[in-house]
């Protein structure tokens, strides 16, 4: 248990060097070696847990889609229990997740849609929110074609939105001398119509 601890530990040393570095650098001017410099592990022990620049920007991403995810459930739990979810401060928090730097975020969703980052990541955490709070709210013998509807349309009318906006708000409040918190809370009233008018079919 505390050799796997020290591994996780590790590796969470290793992302937080990759985005430092990433962010003073730029993706194509980061090096492996600077990364592993940064994190205080030699090349081998780096390797071990990442074979790529790549591989690291990869993981990099899930953590945001993951922190996505527990911020979407929280406020999900919010609407499930018939209470009105604060969505204030949500794409700041979700920005939080990549070190606060929304470059960072716009840089990483940049370099996994060039990879191909594995869609079942995201689309698997919207089956688990609609299992979570929305499944058993509808009749068995439909809920597959709900659930498939749902997710579909979450995915490419919410989640891809909502990435959207977190890569390119800011460039947009400037161009437009607007304030981002009014342009945020704008976003987020048409993201939470967007969501009960899915749960609605």
């Amino acid at each position: 248990m505390a050799k796997r601890n020290a591994s996780e530990k590790t590796k969470e040393n290793i992302l937080q060097a990759a985005k430092e570095v990433i962010i003073e650098k730029g993706y194509d001017r980061t090096k492996m070696t600077d990364i592993a410099k940064r994190a205080g592990v030699n090349q081998v022990m780096l390797y071990y847990h990442f074979d790529s620049k790549e591989n690291i920007v990869n993981a990099l991403g899930k953590k945001i889609i993951e922190g996505t995810r527990e911020r979407l459930r929280a406020q999900l739990r919010s609407f499930a229990s018939g209470q009105t979810p604060d969505w204030s401060g949500f794409v700041a928090r979700v920005r939080a997740a990549a070190g606060g730097e929304s470059n960072l975020v716009s840089m990483i969703f940049s370099e996994l849609a060039k990879h191909n980052l594995d869609i079942a990541l995201p689309v698997g955490a919207l089956v688990e929110l609609w299992e979570e709070f929305f499944a058993d709210r509808v009749p068995e013998s439909n809920r597959k074609d709900v659930r498939d509807r749902f997710v579909t349309q979450m995915f490419f009318f919410q989640a891809v939105p909502l990435i959207l906006f977190l890569t390119h708000s800011e460039q947009v409040a400037r161009a437009l001398d607007a304030d981002p918190a009014k342009l945020e809370e704008s976003f987020m009233e048409k993201f939470a119509e967007g969501i009960i008018k899915t749960l609605r079919g």
